[in-house]
């Protein structure tokens, strides 16, 4: 039994979808299922599956999501509604553009670190435009005396 848990444990562990139905050498999930678990351990897959995507996705066509996990589009909004209502996952479903967005909402600060930092890039931009304008004049002023 250990090299069906070292071997789930690796498939948890990576950032990787894990196809279901599984297609491992240890049978893992014939065992779930001789066990009564069959349904628990689809749920477990899916669910990361849907936060492997959430990494790699900040929007998703409804279409493809379901694709990429193997279900209906149907089934894949009901794992994604379980998901963000219980908190796991921060996420919205457009139904009519059928887009799916993994982002979780900013706080009011968030959003002004942001705002801040963009300000302060822009300043950055026309002090340095500044700069080099004055520099030009300076040439122009220096060609124009030595005519």
């Amino acid at each position: 039994k250990l090299p069906m848990a070292k071997n789930l444990v690796e498939l948890f562990t990576t950032d990787e979808l894990i196809p279901w139905p599984l297609n491992d050498e240890f049978k893992t999930s014939g065992e779930f299922k001789s066990m009564g678990y069959d349904t628990q351990f689809q749920r477990s897959v899916v669910q990361h599956n849907i936060r492997v995507l959430s990494k790699y996705y900040s929007r998703i066509k409804s279409e493809r999501l379901a694709f990429l996990l193997g279900l209906s589009e149907e089934k894949t909004e009901a794992y994604l509604s379980e998901m963000v209502q219980s908190k796991q996952l921060h996420a919205k479903i457009d139904r009519p553009a059928q887009i799916v967005t993994f982002a979780r909402k900013k706080t009011a600060n968030e959003v002004v670190d942001e705002w801040s930092s963009d300000v302060s890039k822009l300043l950055g931009l026309v002090e340095k435009t500044c700069h080099l304008i004055n520099k030009e004049m300076m040439v122009a002023k220096i060609k124009a005396k030595k005519k």
